[in-house]
């Protein structure tokens, strides 16, 4: 997640309950980044740019186009990011519990969910790629011994999503 004051926003998530597990640290001639963990214990990277940055085209292929947190506690992390970050709750979905969509200066950027009661998975953070054809990505991460995590399923506004594992055990996502 790119911010603009790399310091002040690791003290502040020790403020808000949350933990740096990497202070910030240079990387030359790039920027500055550091590894934090929010009160539930979801990790994620901030970076700090040394330079002006453009922002990737979310909907071009290849590109990661939503982040999605799954949690013990979705109302607590989203006040942590929202304190944090300064994201915005854009809308609440109903489907099997509330389903947060957040974003800034009203573009959507990823939801938040409760896991469901009798998951026993950590809180964790999962980035869907856009592809143009899912089920063809499909085809190709099983191919490469990707496992199922949820079965490819229609989502609001029309499009396609799926889940699988990787052989090493790292969950993603994709998106057409």
């Amino acid at each position: 997640v790119q911010v603009e004051h790399l310091g002040a926003v690791t003290a502040l998530t020790r403020t808000l309950g949350g933990k740096v597990f990497r202070e910030p640290t240079d990387l030359p001639t790039v920027g500055r980044y550091a590894v934090i963990a929010d009160p539930q214990g979801a990790s994620l990277e901030l970076f700090e740019p040394a330079t002006e940055m453009t922002l990737h085209d979310d909907g071009k292929p290849g590109e990661f186009c939503w982040n999605e947190l799954m949690t013990n506690d979705q109302p607590a992390a989203f006040e942590f990011y929202s304190r944090l970050l300064g994201w915005q709750k854009l809308q609440d979905m109903d489907d099997k519990g509330t389903y947060l969509i957040y974003g800034l200066d009203d573009k959507p950027r990823g939801g938040m969910m409760t896991w469901p009661r009798e998951a026993s998975r950590p809180p964790a953070w999962l980035y869907y790629t856009e592809t143009l054809d899912v089920d063809a990505a499909i085809s190709r991460a099983t191919k490469r011994g990707a496992k199922v995590m949820n079965v490819p399923m229609e989502v609001p506004g029309g499009g396609h999503t799926a889940q699988r594992i990787d052989p090493q055990g790292a969950a993603f996502a994709l998106h057409q």
